[in-house]
């Protein structure tokens, strides 16, 4: 099987009822239907989970419509203990060992954290333990959010480096129009590249209990497959039938992988790390970069911006427009100091190895 690694993330709508409060019988489908595609491929999974909300407010009592944020946090906080506790008694009945891991942007931006939990995840998939992920809602914040368990999944994938994400959800894959508006609508079994097109067949959230709808699966999917991995958008309905889903165009939407792709480090750095200022090159430099695959050199450089240290994760710009980010070799004083002395110096600001560039995501796989 070619389906060694993959990432399964189920939505809220998927683990509660019309209230907006969890569903067992729900959760039990999630966990038969992953121990089904285990028995017959091996792979190791990974469950990016929402429901811990739902989880607390069945405890609490409290609506989701009149929730304030702290609120949302506090449930968030009730309901994750509950929520394992339930995905545990589920998997006890296999005798499958599962593991909690709750993650924030922080321990993704971070490249010395985010190679800590990568190892964590290693350990635990390679002792066939199932980790549980969920954003750490008690504590996230707007500055820290990755904002909806679908770019938390696209992450998840990243970080793991799995061979295919699958995104289950109250939809059956992408359709030519909202089929829940025109009746004409039909689905697309297989999609090549997300483009413009289909971002734009994106529509809203499609339920009150989700943070994500249509477009943020298409921006997940977009991360994973520039990085060779597969995607997959389908219905909750069809969750025992994943290797189904992997395999054929029966159920949801598939999205083929980019090949070859971006290689691990260059996909964190293109998706998961976050950029703390930027420097503004010229025509020689762009040149350089794009064409001859060279690092960054000091005389390059017209313009930095923002307060960074070195090591920091920055963007590269031309006239205006990001054309790739990478680590830089120099703090941003330094940069300055050297940009006012007009050095001339062929000092190194960001190597190649340590640089993705935007337009090469689809062809550079070095790393």
């Amino acid at each position: 099987m070619r389906w060694k690694r993959i990432v399964v993330k189920v939505g809220t709508s998927s683990l509660t009822d019309v209230q907006g409060i969890l569903s067992h019988e729900k959760l039990q489908h999630v966990v038969d239907s992953l121990m089904k595609f285990k028995r017959e491929t091996n792979a190791r999974i990974v469950l990016v989970s929402s429901g811990a909300v739902g989880a607390g407010l069945g405890i609490l009592g409290w609506s989701r419509a009149t929730m304030t944020m702290p609120e949302k946090q506090a449930a968030a906080a009730v309901g994750q203990g509950k929520l394992l506790s339930l995905y545990q008694t589920e998997f006890d009945r296999y005798d499958q060992n599962i593991a909690q891991i709750l993650l924030t942007r922080s321990d993704l931006d971070d490249r010395r954290r985010y190679l800590h939990v990568r190892n964590t995840f290693e350990t635990l998939l390679s002792h066939h333990v199932i980790p549980i992920v969920n954003e750490n809602d008690s504590v996230s914040i707007d500055e820290i959010r990755l904002g909806d368990n679908d770019s938390l999944a696209a992450h998840v994938s990243l970080l793991t480096e799995a061979d295919a994400m699958i995104l289950l959800t109250d939809r059956d894959g992408l359709y030519t129009s909202d089929p829940r508006k025109d009746p004409h609508a039909k689905r697309i079994p297989l999609v090549h590249r997300i483009d413009e097109d289909i971002l734009m067949r994106a529509g809203q959230a499609g339920s009150v209990s989700g943070t994500g709808g249509m477009k943020t699966k298409l921006t997940a999917a977009q991360i994973v497959t520039s990085a060779g991995i597969e995607a997959v958008i389908a219905s909750i309905q069809h969750a025992n039938h994943l290797l189904e889903l992997l395999t054929n165009d029966h159920f949801g939407t598939r999205f083929s992988s980019h090949s070859p792709g971006l290689g691990a480090k260059r996909a964190w750095l293109r998706h998961s790390s976050r950029s703390m200022g930027r420097v503004d090159v010229d025509s020689g430099a762009r040149d350089a970069l794009v064409n001859k695959k060279a690092s960054l050199l000091m005389p390059g450089i017209l313009h930095v911006e923002g307060d960074f240290e070195t090591g920091s994760v920055i963007d590269v710009s031309f006239k205006g427009e990001r054309i790739g980010r990478g680590r830089t070799n120099y703090a941003s004083r330094d940069i300055t100091l050297l940009l006012d002395r007009k050095s001339a110096a062929q000092v190194e600001v960001i190597h190649r190895n340590h640089l993705v560039l935007f337009s090469d995501e689809r062809s550079d796989s070095s790393v």
